[in-house]
């Protein structure tokens, strides 16, 4: 039985890992053929999540957020699998879907990692868990993933999380209005090293933003400038790297250099944490 909870609770965080992995990978992709890949990948380390957080003695009340989260996430993927499949194209909307779960996959990813990095190395979970009552029990810290940081949407296929999203005004934005020609001349002219810059359409959300793709050292980047006042709002990538590690602090200055050569002084860095805290062969 310890054997078992082990594997489940270590399954788990290589399976959570995972699919912040492929979702960022879904994010940084508009391949059709990539794309069916990586969302059946993403559905099928959903299932595992699942199985290995129900083999887990939790109680389904300390579970539930996490187990929320997983369970929609699957939902969703399947739906977009079977859209892809049909031969229809990821929508913006749905790709501002996608953008929101890999900042909470991030979250999650960082919590878990966490969770068992902080386990003393010969811990038992029979010696620790009160069969009588898992309300109490110390794993009660997994079921709380997602809970403090993360709005779980009880309507995830209607849109972006349209139950948790309001139309509010922007504030802070230049009163300007920009084309597309306007934000593809911005990415040019401030990362001139990025190569093959188009302009792939708009998103309507809390932002509007013209969305580009671009290529750099041989990898895809997305990028993100607002329709008013044309500031960028979102640069992302993933890629495999064998150079050195960075810390914390290393990697705040490396972002407050790259702010400034897109224009962004007086920053303050308020949020920075490790996202890989546990090593897997």
């Amino acid at each position: 039985m310890e054997n078992l909870y082990d594997r489940s609770l270590y399954e788990l965080s290589t399976n959570i890992n995972d699919i912040e992995v492929d979702i960022s990978k879904l994010v940084a992709t508009n391949n059709v053929s990539s794309q069916r890949q990586i969302l059946d990948e993403l559905y099928q380390n959903c299932i595992l999540a699942e199985n290995n957080l129900s083999c887990l003695p939790i109680s389904a009340n300390n579970s539930n957020k996490l187990n929320s989260f997983i369970n929609q996430l699957g939902g969703y993927t399947c739906s977009l699998l079977d859209k892809v499949n049909k031969g229809t194209a990821i929508s913006d909307e749905e790709f501002e879907t996608i953008l929101t779960l890999n900042d909470q996959s991030e979250v999650m990813v960082y919590q878990i990692n966490m969770y068992v990095a902080n386990q003393d190395y010969d811990f038992s979970m029979l010696n620790k868990i009160n069969f009588e009552n898992y309300d109490n029990d110390y794993l009660s810290e997994i079921g709380e993933i997602m809970g403090t940081s993360t709005d779980i949407p009880t309507l995830i296929y209607d849109g972006p999380f349209s139950d948790s999203v309001t139309n509010k005004m922007i504030k802070g934005l230049p009163e300007v209005e920009v084309t597309s020609s306007d934000g593809l001349q911005k990415i040019t002219n401030l990362l001139p090293e990025y190569q093959n810059v188009t302009c792939s359409g708009t998103t309507s959300n809390k932002f509007n933003v013209f969305n580009y793709t671009a290529e750099y050292n041989g990898v895809s980047y997305y990028i993100q400038i607002t329709q008013t006042g044309g500031l960028f709002l979102s640069i992302s990538a993933t890629s495999e790297t064998d150079g050195e590690n960075y810390t914390i602090r290393q990697c705040e200055d490396i972002a407050e250099a790259f702010s400034q050569q897109l224009g962004i002084s007086e920053i303050c860095i308020v949020f920075g944490v490790p996202l890989a805290v546990v090593l897997r062969a």
